[in-house]
């Protein structure tokens, strides 16, 4: 398992926009470490972030089947 992963990896990982990626970065609330110009992302420090900022729910959808959607806390992202 990796350490640390790089912006592109962690949008393939979890359901963020490339800009709400970047911005939680800039804002410093995405956990990051720059390395010259280099972005990493620590693997406990995300996994820290999403348990504290990820929030599942289920609702009922089109036809009434049930959806499971994620909420991002932080920064007021949120995927459905």
């Amino acid at each position: 398992m990796k350490e640390a992963y790089s912006p592109k990896e962690v949008l393939e990982m979890i359901p963020i926009s490339r800009n709400a990626l970047y911005d939680g970065i800039r804002r410093r609330e995405i956990p990051s470490v720059r390395i010259g110009k280099r972005i990493l992302i620590p693997r406990l420090a995300l996994e820290r972030w999403l348990n504290g900022s990820v929030e599942t729910t289920t609702r009922n959808g089109e036809n009434g089947r049930s959806v499971q959607a994620l909420r991002f806390e932080r920064g007021g992202h949120h995927a459905e």
